[in-house]
């Protein structure tokens, strides 16, 4: 199939990766072949599989491009799809269409180098490359190496980028970046951590080529054991006590509350905000470490509410009423977690309130729901689904809405 072809029959499609390891009981070829065929009656483009034993498997009975690699680990490297030119001319044997590599700049296995390989192959060859990389300076050697495809493959599994995995979610910052600096280039596919076909159709909307998407669909160990966690994490959320404090103008409140909405126990303590933020925030701490040694569970996390338009990354009011002077941009999460040990989360007064009655609502909870605070100022909140709708911050802020002017 002649690089033309292959381009058309890729281009906006789903490429399902067929793989398994180990002693999974789907690591047969077999059984890879057939879940590829299975994917192609659905409609898939192309094919992502490894080791040539399934490619020739695979082969015989489907005609859809097939990327093809080899995973081998070795002692002196972390590269290991496709990591050695050996390795590489087994898979090309098999007759695939693309070849996919380790495009990272780790070191290779026996400091094989990268361009040395790639010329080897272009030498004797004519199969097309695919650059699995983790980081967009990788993306753009790969263009000056003379690749074919760059694939996001590998962002979330280099010492570099683990970070971007830590939400188990599609690297869509290096995909827009890549598409913006390279995507009129090579064609950019979008491959690690696509669940869902939200998740393709976003990749898409940013200009990806193609989506790869393979343990969502054709590794039901996985799949399995990632519901089966969530539901265990689900049990132990429902044995689980918090701590919940209302920053009030003239009162906070501080309660233990347990999964089901239930208030353990609560006390209101004077909000002397004429004295500094740090000094409310200090006597927080003290009336906290009293629930802990008192109580009979250990407490899990911390939740504030507060008044203002509120930044839940960095736990921090930045607009709004201030009821101190240096009440924006304290850092109340930091401070109060690092004094009690426990994950912290600040969140909008009005907002809280509103996912707080959602949550209690158990025979009939609403699809939607909105919920007015009508106190010194007017609060809203807004829930869509079972989750909050914050937008950039203003979302529910029905107080800030002018409904006549000077009224």
């Amino acid at each position: 199939m002649d690089k033309q072809k292959i381009l058309e029959k890729l281009k906006g499609g789903l490429i399902v990766s067929c793989q398994a390891e180990g002693d999974e009981p789907l690591n047969s070829p077999q059984i890879l072949a057939a879940l590829a065929r299975a994917a192609i009656l659905g409609r898939a483009c192309g094919i992502r599989a490894e080791r040539p034993d399934n490619l020739l498997e695979i082969k015989k009975s489907i005609e859809v491009p097939i990327i093809g690699l080899y995973k081998q680990k070795y002692p002196d490297s972390e590269v290991y799809i496709t990591p050695t030119l050996k390795e590489a001319l087994k898979v090309i044997e098999t007759g695939i269409d693309i070849l996919a590599l380790d495009a990272t700049q780790r070191p290779r296995p026996n400091q094989e180098s990268l361009a040395e390989m790639i010329h080897a192959i272009r030498t004797h060859h004519d199969v097309l490359l695919m650059a699995d990389i983790a980081t967009l300076e990788e993306g753009l050697t790969a263009v000056n190496l003379g690749f074919d495809f760059i694939s996001t493959t590998l962002s979330g599994y280099t010492e570099s980028t683990f970070q971007k995995a830590k939400d188990n979610k599609p690297d869509f910052e290096l995909l827009s970046t890549l598409v913006a600096h390279v995507g009129n280039t090579l064609p950019i596919i979008a491959e690690g951590r696509y669940w869902t076909a939200s998740d393709c159709i976003e990749a898409l909307r940013l200009g990806a080529y193609a989506v790869v998407v393979g343990t969502a669909i054709t590794r039901p160990t996985i799949v399995t054991r990632k519901v089966v966690d969530e539901i265990e994490r689900f049990h132990e959320m429902k044995s689980r006590v918090a701590i919940g404090i209302d920053l009030g103008g003239t009162k906070t409140a501080i309660g233990m509350v347990n999964y089901s909405g239930e208030v353990k126990s609560k006390i209101i303590i004077s909000s002397k905000w004429n004295e500094g933020t740090g000094s409310i925030v200090s006597q927080i701490i003290s009336e906290i470490q009293k629930i802990m040694q008192s109580a009979d569970c250990p407490i899990h996390a911390i939740g504030i509410a507060a008044s203002g338009r509120v930044n839940r990354e960095l736990g921090v009011i930045f607009d709004g009423v201030p009821l101190a002077k240096d009440y924006f941009n304290f850092p109340f999460k930091d401070q109060i977690s690092q004094a009690l040990d426990l994950p912290v989360i600040t969140e909008n007064d009005a907002n809280a309130a509103a996912y707080a009655e959602y949550s209690t609502m158990k025979d009939h909870p609403p699809q939607r729901l909105v919920m007015l605070t009508i106190g010194t100022g007017i609060g809203g909140g807004i829930v869509i689904d079972g989750k909050l709708l914050r937008g950039q911050g203003n979302a529910g802020e029905i107080g800030h809405i002018c409904i006549e002017q000077n009224g």
